[in-house]
């Protein structure tokens, strides 16, 4: 589990693996359309050749508007969605956002958890 990539985006610290991303957005910050542009051309740039898996590790509170969705299960290369919580209440509110979204979308209480069940979805492809 090699981090290839860090990226500080004041909103968010961005980790590149080899086949997935880990995103952890700052306190306070309400993720809207443009933050999706901002994946898309990290996603294009670090995996635009091959398939990945994006792991969202809420350690912070922080609000989706739950339509950008939509958006993101548009990014061709992006297979799916592991969600990390802390609390119960991040974990309703995760679940909630995953009717928006139509691709794979797990939610894991922890980053061990989230990173198998990543593996075993780009496995599936093989």
């Amino acid at each position: 589990m090699n981090q290839l990539r860090y990226y500080d985006l004041g909103y968010s610290e961005v980790f590149i693996f080899e086949h997935y991303l880990v995103n952890q957005i700052k306190g306070g910050q309400v993720v809207v359309h443009k933050h999706v542009e901002v994946l898309k051309k990290m996603i294009t740039r670090h995996f635009f050749d091959r398939e990945l898996m994006y792991i969202s590790n809420r350690v912070n509170s922080y609000s989706v508007d739950p339509l950008i969705y939509r958006e993101i299960a548009k990014i061709e290369n992006l297979i799916g969605l592991a969600i990390v919580v802390d609390t119960d209440m991040k974990m309703k509110t995760a679940m909630y956002e995953k009717q928006f979204y139509s691709k794979p979308y797990e939610v894991f209480y922890t980053m061990n958890d989230a990173i198998i069940w990543t593996a075993s979805q780009l496995k599936d492809l093989e």
